[in-house]
C-alpha cells in the first residue's frame, strides 16, 4: 500500500519511504522542499511547521502541525501544504507573507516559514484577532530576533481576512489505508480507538506514535 496525499496541490503516492521517516525528512530530502526548516527536531521551536487538512464531516479541516514529530504514513489521505505552496502564479506574496513584510516582522528569517504557516492556519480558522487568540496560535513558534511584537501585529492584520486563508481547491476523498509496509517494517493505521486497542493486543511491543 502506498501513502497517498496531496502536497501543495499535487497528488502523490509514496511507496518507497521507510515507515519511520518523518514528514520533515520527506519534505526536505525527498520532495526537496527546503522552506520547511529543521531547528530542534523535538517539536519545540516551530521552524518545521506546515499545514495539513483532514476530511471531517465532508469538509476539510486545516491545522498547523510540527512536521518533525509526524511520520509520513500518518499523513495518508491528507492535504499537505508547505510554505512553497503559497506561491502565486504572478510571483506576488501571499497576504500572510505580505503582512509580515509590512510589519518588519523578520530578521534572520530562519523561523519565518514556520510563522507563516502558523498564521495561515490561524487565518483559515476565522478567529478574531485578540491577543489571546493570536498568542495561542503562535505559541508553538519561537523567534530569537524580533521580540514577537511585529509578528503579533502581522497576525492581527490577517485575522478574519478571507483572502489570507487557504485557497479553496477541491480535495478528493481518499479511503484511508489500513497499513503501510516497507521491507520488514509495517505501520498500522487504525482509525478508531477499538482498532487501536485490537492492534495493541496483537502487537504489545509495537512503537506507538
Amino acid at each position: 500500500m502506498a501513502v497517498r496525499f496531496r502536497l501543495n496541490g499535487e497528488m502523490r503516492a509514496e511507496d518507497q519511504a521507510p515507515p519511520t521517516m518523518t514528514v520533515l525528512d520527506y519534505l526536505r530530502g525527498t520532495a526537496r522542499l527546503t522552506g520547511t526548516k529543521e531547528g530542534c527536531a523535538e517539536g519545540d521551536c516551530g521552524a518545521c511547521t506546515i499545514v495539513i487538512g483532514d476530511k471531517g464531516n465532508g469538509a476539510t479541516q486545516y491545522r498547523a502541525v510540527n512536521s518533525c514529530l509526524m511520520m509520513l504514513p500518518q499523513r495518508d489521505g491528507c492535504d499537505v501544504i508547505t510554505v512553497e505552496g503559497l506561491a502565486r502564479p504572478d510571483g506576488a506574496l501571499h497576504p500572510v507573507q505580505q503582512a509580515l513584510v509590512e510589519a518588519d516582522a523578520t530578521q534572520c528569517g530562519f523561523c519565518t516559514p514556520g510563522f507563516v504557516m502558523a498564521m495561515l492556519a490561524f487565518a483559515q480558522g476565522g478567529e478574531e484577532g485578540t491577543d489571546e487568540n493570536i498568542h495561542d496560535a503562535l505559541a508553538g513558534n519561537l523567534c530569537r530576533c524580533t521580540g514577537y511584537r511585529p509578528i503579533v501585529e502581522a497576525c492581527r492584520k490577517i485575522a478574519g481576512q478571507p483572502e489570507s486563508a487557504i485557497p479553496a481547491k477541491p480535495f478528493p476523498a481518499m479511503p484511508p489505508g489500513a497499513e503501510y509496509r516497507q521491507g520488514d517494517q509495517v505501520c498500522f493505521l487504525p482509525r478508531t480507538l477499538d482498532g487501536c486497542l485490537t492492534l495493541r493486543a496483537k502487537h504489545p511491543d509495537a512503537l506507538i506514535f
